[in-house]
């Protein structure tokens, strides 16, 4: 599904314009309140800002507004808009030396309407490092929207699907620099996560045709906390470079994904999903650079991490979201649960990387490289597992699942650069890889020490790579880049213990022995600039993938075949020194089949071919209408065509939208440390996969007063 990123882009202009909701003529007397109505001016990112040197300083007021017309949860989501007004304090920086060698450093921000905050203060002293203590808190939104059956119009909403999730994350940190090029870093970090947010696990619901089809939202309730210590020492001499460092973790985690299974129907009933756990997690790692010669490098690194984690959580199904157990409730028949899950996860992983960079010559250069990685798990729980038998009787089984499983990997390549031909650069890579690990998995029955499920599989899997690049520079101006691979992998399963019977239904996940794929790709760039006012970026790509698999007594088969076509092009021009335009074009033609679209007597309706086609456009036009003012027009619009609907039994998939957007910003120079700005944005959605229940118009206003010091 591809979002329209667009508005991010070009509003970040450090304008927050983003959040939505209803607002009628109470902006404009604000805007003329600015003095600027008549102004629209270009606007860049606030670190794309041409500040003086000699006055680094700058304090940044923003007042904004915005109207939707539709769904505001999808706007505030695409967007990050969701409030009516917003405004306060976009950006503060005030960076001065305060005795001899002292320099302070001070970042601000905020912005209340859209939960935007920043708070930083860096005191470094010459010579000998800084200290720095910092804030920041920042909103994500998200539309809980579920799915929609196009045959009956049908879909389902039982919450508001308006949500939000808060970041935040604090610190404190130092820099420490010492003689003979030794450093140290020590960093604390306190980091949460509090909200709501929409689920991809949708359950199932009846459609007024009697299609039963899994569409009805959920959302997740998130509470996280995490406290991180990280240290690295570092040290720099002529020919060696060399860290050491480690990082101590804990993660608490308390979350929950509710859903609602046949909402209104006799089976209507409530599963919430509780994701508890704690997590302690100890990591090591260091690095060497060592320079032989003037030809020769040697590059070495490893990490080790151990993780302990304690799981706890339950699923419950009642009559409302509740995460207790209600003994009342008549539930399904073998609606399944748990409860009281006590369970501890052990994580050990070891990576060590090395590589060689040898200039061979003047004009071939030569990185032969090797990886190794090894980790092993252990787990071990306990568990209360509820079944229902439809006439309110309820069955309780404590049960103890355990397991283990170990991965071996190791990588090596071999990467090459030749420069001996006039006009050209040309490199190989060559890649192979290959691993090898076992997993374990018991189930026991506790009270009656049956052991009720026991697998162990082995895996082997090998990788291999081959990428080759060729660019040339024929003249001044005008450079191409070609670019082919291809990489292909082989997984094989050997279940040496299976308790799933050699026939029927129930043959998962052990139903599987081999999984291979493929993947050809093929691009190429040009880049041309035919005069000192226009250059021209174009880019071609073309990808293959196969993917095949080998299921138990059956042959191998392709199950798969991915295409994706894209062609780009991209120019600027800059006619004279008033004017400059920038545009894009993008197209995207990208299809997936599989063999149940060509099955014999199959309906087609039941798995149609995937298609994820899309193009886009963007053009943005630069005007210095005087030695104080600029205005920026920029409009982009976005369409995908890949919705497959009606399908017979089965949910519709696929993505089709269409999206438009126009932004005017104009600026207004008022002497030479202060600046206006008024941005006007209008924001378009149409999209038939939700049947237009995200579809929206909106308008947006922002204004902005900027002082230098």
């Amino acid at each position: 599904m591809h979002t329209n990123r667009h508005f991010i882009e070009i509003a970040a202009v450090r304008t927050p314009v983003q959040q939505g909701c209803h607002w009628t003529g109470r902006v404009l007397p604000l805007l003329l309140l600015f003095g600027i109505a008549p102004l629209l001016a270009a606007q860049d990112d606030l670190e794309a800002w041409e500040f003086d040197a000699e006055y680094p300083n700058h304090v940044i007021l923003g007042l904004g507004g915005v109207s939707v017309s539709g769904d505001d949860a999808q706007f505030a989501k695409r967007n990050r808009i969701g409030e009516e007004f917003w405004g306060g304090l976009e950006s503060l920086r005030y960076r001065g030396e305060h005795g001899e060698g002292l320099l302070l450093d001070v970042q601000g921000r905020i912005l209340p309407g859209i939960g935007d905050y920043l708070a930083k203060l860096r005191i470094t002293k010459e010579d000998l490092g800084f200290l720095e203590v910092g804030y920041k808190s920042t909103r994500t939104y998200y539309d809980a929207t579920g799915g929609y059956d196009p045959a009956t119009g049908y879909s389902y909403s039982y919450f508001d699907e308006s949500l939000h999730l808060d970041r935040s994350e604090l610190w404190v940190a130092a820099h420490w620099v010492g003689d003979a090029g030794t450093s140290l870093d020590l960093r604390y970090r306190y980091r949460t996560r509090e909200g709501k947010k929409g689920t991809s696990s949708w359950a199932d619901g009846t459609t007024p045709g009697g299609r039963n089809l899994g569409i009805i939202p959920g959302f997740y309730e998130i509470d996280e906390r995490i406290h991180s210590v990280e240290l690295d020492v570092n040290h720099q001499s002529e020919q060696l470079e060399v860290n050491v460092g480690g990082v101590w973790q804990t993660h608490e985690q308390d979350n929950t994904r509710n859903f609602r299974r046949q909402p209104e129907q006799s089976a209507d009933r409530y599963f919430v999903h509780r994701e508890k756990f704690e997590t302690d997690m100890l990591n090591g790692h260091g690095s060497m650079s060592y320079r032989f010669n003037e030809k020769t490098r040697l590059n070495v690194g490893t990490s080790y991490t151990r993780l302990d984690t304690i799981l706890n959580g339950s699923r419950t199904i009642n009559g409302e979201f509740s995460t207790v157990f209600d003994p009342n409730f008549v539930r399904q028949n073998r609606d399944h649960g748990f409860l009281d899950l006590d369970g501890e996860t052990q994580v050990r992983q070891w990576v060590m990387n090395a590589n060689l960079e040898i200039r061979a010559s003047e004009n071939l250069q030569i990185v032969p490289s090797v990886r190794v990685e090894n980790y092993d798990t252990e787990s071990l729980a306990h568990v209360l597992e509820t079944n229902a038998n439809g006439r309110g009787v309820d069955s309780f089984h404590e049960l103890q699942p355990f397991g283990d499983s170990y991965w071996d990997d190791v990588a090596a390549e071999l990467a090459v650069v030749y420069r001996g031909l006039p006009k050209w650069v040309l490199s190989a890579e060559l890649l192979g890889s290959r691993g090898e690990g076992d997993i374990a998995e018991t189930d026991l029955d506790v009270e009656t020490a049956e052991i009720l499920f026991d697998r162990s599989t082995r895996r082997d899997r090998s990788e291999q790579k081959v990428s080759v690049t060729a660019k040339y520079y024929p003249q001044p101006g005008l450079n191409f880049v070609f670019n082919a691979y291809h990489k292909e992998g082989k997984n094989d399963f050997d279940h040496r213990i299976d308790p799933t019977a050699p026939v029927g239904g129930d043959r998962f996940p052990a139903y599987y022995e081999q999984l291979d794929f493929s993947t050809q790709d093929l691009n190429l760039r040009v880049t041309w600039r035919p005069s000192r006012q226009l250059s021209l970026v174009s880019r071609m790509d073309y990808q293959e993938s196969t993917i095949s698999q080998r299921a138990a007594d059956l042959m191998l088969v392709d199950s798969g075949d991915l295409q994706t076509v894209i062609y780009s092009q991209a120019f600027t021009l800059v006619p004279n020194d008033k004017v400059l335009l920038q545009g894009s074009v993008s197209f995207v033609k990208d299809r997936v089949k599989t063999p149940a679209d060509d099955i014999q007597g199959l309906n087609p309706a039941i798995a149609p071919d995937g298609k994820n086609d899309y193009w886009q456009a963007d053009l943005s036009a630069n005007f210095t209408l005087s030695s104080t003012r600029s205005l920026m027009v920029r409009g982009f619009m976005y369409k995908s065509q890949g919705f497959s609907k009606y399908l017979s039994g089965a949910v519709s998939y696929g993505f089709t939208d269409e999206q438009r957007s126009i932004l005017l910003t104009g600026r207004q120079k008022i002497d030479d440390f202060t600046t206006v700005s008024l941005q006007y944005g209008y924001f378009d959605l149409s999209e038939l996969t939700t049947g237009g229940r995200n579809d929206y118009d909106a308008h947006v206003v922002y204004c902005r007063w900027e002082r230098q010091f």
